[in-house]
C-alpha cells in the first residue's frame, strides 16, 4: 500500500474486484485503498467491473475464486485499453500467471519492480519496492519457522496460526 501511496502513483482505476479482495484480506489496507479512492490529488477511480455487463465475468468451472478475479481484472482492463487506446492502460501485478495472461490477451502489464524502475522520475519507488521485497522474504522466513508476522511482532501468544485464529 505505501507503492500506491506514493506521491508518484496517480490516475490509477481500481476494480472494485480489487477493493473487495482486499476488504478480505486485511481491513486496515482496506482502509487505506479506500482513502485513496476518496483522495482528489491522487485520482483514483473505482470502476464497478463486478456490475458492468462488458466486463462481468462468471467463475468457470473448476476455476478458484482467486483466478476468476484475476481474470475479472485482466478483462477490466482489456476494455479499458480497447475503448481508450490513447492512454496506456498497464496491469500492475506481483503474479507471474497473471502477467503471462494479459499479456497473451494483449494487455500490457507489469509487476511492480518493472514499473518502478519505468519510472525514471520516482527513483524512491524502487525503494518501495526493495522494501516489501525484503518484508516478503521476511514472511515467508517465519512461514517457514511456523509463525506468522503478528506472532513475531508479539500481536499473538502462539506460534500456531491455527490456533491464534481459534483464540
Amino acid at each position: 500500500m505505501d507503492f500506491l501511496e506514493h506521491p508518484a502513483i496517480t490516475d490509477v482505476i481500481v476494480c472494485r474486484t480489487v477493493l473487495e479482495e482486499v476488504e478480505h484480506r486485511n481491513k486496515a489496507g482496506s482502509q487505506r485503498l479506500k482513502n485513496l479512492c476518496q483522495s482528489a490529488t491522487k485520482r483514483f477511480y473505482v470502476f464497478a467491473n463486478e456490475h458492468h455487463k462488458d466486463t462481468y465475468v462468471k467463475e468457470e468451472s473448476g476455476e478458484s475464486p482467486n483466478d476468476r478475479n484475476d481474470r475479472a481484472i485482466r478483462v477490466a482492463a482489456k476494455w479499458y485499453a480497447d475503448r481508450i487506446p490513447q492512454m496506456p492502460i498497464i496491469l500492475l501485478t506481483n503474479d507471474a500467471g497473471n502477467l503471462a495472461a494479459a499479456a497473451a490477451m494483449g494487455v500490457t502489464g507489469m509487476n511492480l519492480r518493472t514499473y518502478a524502475a519505468a519510472r525514471s522520475d520516482a527513483p524512491e519507488l524502487q525503494d518501495l519496492v526493495a522494501r516489501q521485497d525484503f518484508m516478503d522474504e521476511d514472511e515467508a522466513a517465519l512461514a517457514a519457522e511456523g509463525t506468522t508476522a503478528a506472532a513475531a511482532a508479539g500481536l499473538t501468544s502462539t506460534k500456531d496460526p491455527a490456533a491464534a485464529a481459534a483464540a
